[in-house]
Formats: C-alpha cells, structure tokens, sequence
C-alpha cells in the first residue's frame, strides 16, 4: 500500500525588553518568523519490501535567520522471522544568514536492524 503524509506549520514572534545596564537602557529586540514542512511517502511493495523517503525543510526569517534542508530515502527488507533491515541515504543542508562559519552539508549512510512483532 501507498502512504503519504504533509505537513506544514508556520510561528509568527516579535518579542522586545528594555533591559536596565547601569542606568542605561539598552533594547533587546528579537524577531522570527519560522516555516516548517515536513512530508513523507512509503510505499509497501509486499510483506517483504519497503521503500519510501521523508522531506523536512525549516526556514526561519527575523533575528537569527536559517534554512535547513533534511532528506532522506531507504529501502526495507522485512525478513520472515520479524526482523528488518532498512539502507537509507540522507542528505542534510544547514545555512544560517547572518553567519556562516556554522553552515554545514551533509551526506550520511543509514544502515538500521530492527525486529517487528
């Protein structure tokens, strides 16, 4: 069978505090505005065979503002006797706007073993 799955949320925050710092006040102002969208899809060949992939994006406007990009495919074998092997591949992309030197990309090789009752 055909699983598919959406989802999609969205944070509005505006915050500001006048912090006392020796008599003077100094403001402290942080803003955001966060995406969030996640879908999945897996589809059941037979008992045996699974194959499927997820997407989870994050975007964030305002004071700190970021993107990251998470994706990620596999293929499942459900042997006879309950357990499961499942090979993934995964694929992250993380940016911030402002600052750089945090940006990453990354590429991970997923290899699970699993029992199912």
């Amino acid at each position: 069978g055909l699983d598919l799955s959406l989802g999609y949320n969205n944070v509005t925050l505006d915050r500001s505090i006048d912090q006392n710092f020796l008599g003077t006040l100094l403001p402290i102002v942080y803003s955001a505005d966060s995406d969030f969208f996640d879908a999945r899809i897996r589809f059941r060949a037979n008992d045996q065979w699974t194959v499927g992939g997820d997407a989870r994006l994050y975007s964030n406007d305002g004071t700190f503002g970021l993107d990251r990009d998470d994706y990620r495919a596999f293929v499942e074998y459900a042997f006879p006797a309950g357990y499961l092997v499942r090979v993934g591949y995964r694929t992250v992309d993380y940016n911030e706007d402002q600052y750089s030197f945090d940006d990453y990309d990354a590429d991970i090789a997923e290899l699970g073993v699993g029992f199912r009752w």
